[in-house]
């Protein structure tokens, strides 16, 4: 009985150390140099993961015109929104900007008497194509949702906003 003990714990030992990979030493792995980078790609689609191309600059002018751009997916489709949210909010839900197979819209934001002062918004991108994992979608960071500047300008060099001074 105590020879199946005894024989029992050195397998198990021996089992445990070859299931451990064997530790790389630092100076090979500074030989080695730092890993290949490419183009990821999914697994199980090969598809290239969404990208934004567009740099958004932290900001979105109330009734401006943005040139949207995106890379990637499976090209059977994309669909672009837009996640507004703004102090005291309780609930965030997606409006949409557009459906469609190109990989670019020119996209007129909205005025800024449509949402309370403070409003940003999270723009996003994905793919029709369910499933394809972290590479059917991309979102922006958070982007202020502010006035034209120009416009306020204006407004602020003029009297009632019709006469200018």
């Amino acid at each position: 009985m105590l020879v199946l003990a005894i024989l029992s714990l050195v397998l198990a030992s021996i089992s445990s150390t070859l299931a451990r990979p064997a530790p790389v030493p630092a100076t090979v792995l500074a030989a080695r140099g730092p890993p290949a980078v490419g183009p990821r790609k999914t697994r199980s689609y090969g598809y290239q993961p969404i990208r934004w191309l567009t740099r958004f600059g932290g900001e979105v002018v109330a009734d401006g015109s943005i040139d949207l751009e995106w890379t990637g997916g499976s090209g059977q489709g994309y669909e672009v929104y837009f996640i507004p949210q703004w102090p005291e909010l309780e609930q965030y839900y997606p409006v949409d900007i557009v459906s469609t197979t190109d990989t670019s819209y020119k996209w007129r934001a909205p005025k800024i008497d449509e949402y309370p002062q403070g409003t940003t918004f999270i723009l996003a991108v994905n793919d029709v194509v369910s499933g394809i994992g972290s590479a059917w979608y991309d979102v922006t960071q958070l982007q202020d949702f502010v006035e034209d500047k120009e416009f306020e300008d204006q407004e602020a060099g003029s009297l009632f906003g019709f006469f200018h001074l």
